[in-house]
């Protein structure tokens, strides 16, 4: 639950944390329709009243970027979360080439992160094949950060493309991608990932304040 995740991280010391639950476009996540985010925005308004000075939780969704490199969360519904944050996960062909799909998808004016971006999983898909100079200078120019996402058989972005990223000017969001307590611990090679690739600590969103990164989701 909401509640059991917040009191985990606080007891890692975590001071602030974002729930990002998958929009409905993800039907094996059990993602959640427009309905399901304002239930859950009551959850998380009711935590930060009573523990919010002790760990304070922010909201996000993780939206599913379409075949087209558009959204399957409208506009309207999107400006009613904190943050979004558009990941690929189906739809992944090796063979094409994907720029243009990411490409779009970062242009959206909505969008804050790019998660996973190439989408890969280890002994299930190799993940996207794309210009990744051509993405992350829009995402550069954008204002959208890309993820290092710790999760084991994800870890993507790789150090090499992480380092990338860094010298087209992009910001960096450390994620465990926990879909459960245990799955907490993997932060640590989020960060792992960030040292080899010698991310300045500057460039990493995360490591922030609560109300230093929620004036850079405003910008």
């Amino acid at each position: 639950s909401l509640e059991t995740m917040a009191r985990a991280c606080g007891r890692r010391g975590y001071a602030w944390s974002m729930v990002t639950d998958h929009s409905r476009g993800l039907e094996v996540a059990s993602g959640l329709d427009r309905e399901g985010v304002r239930l859950q925005r009551k959850r998380i308004e009711l935590w930060n009243d009573q523990h919010g000075e002790d760990h304070q939780l922010l909201q996000g969704l993780e939206v599913e970027v379409i075949i087209d490199g558009t959204l399957d969360v409208p506009k309207g519904e999107r400006l009613e979360v904190e943050c979004v944050v558009a990941a690929v996960h189906s739809h992944v062909d090796p063979d094409r080439d994907e720029t243009e799909r990411l490409l779009r998808t970062v242009n959206t004016p909505e969008v804050h992160i790019l998660a996973h971006p190439r989408g890969r999983h280890f002994h299930h898909r190799p993940g996207l094949k794309v210009r990744w100079e051509t993405v992350f200078s829009a995402c550069a120019d954008a204002g959208v950060a890309v993820e290092i996402n710790g999760f084991p058989r994800r870890q993507d972005l790789d150090s090499d493309l992480a380092r990338l990223a860094v010298d087209s000017g992009c910001e960096i969001v450390l994620a465990s991608d926990a879909h459960a307590v245990p799955h907490l611990e993997f932060d640590a090679y989020a960060s792992a990932i960030a040292m080899l690739a010698e991310v300045p600590r500057e460039r990493i969103l995360n490591v922030k304040h609560a109300d230093e990164f929620e004036d850079w989701l405003k910008r």
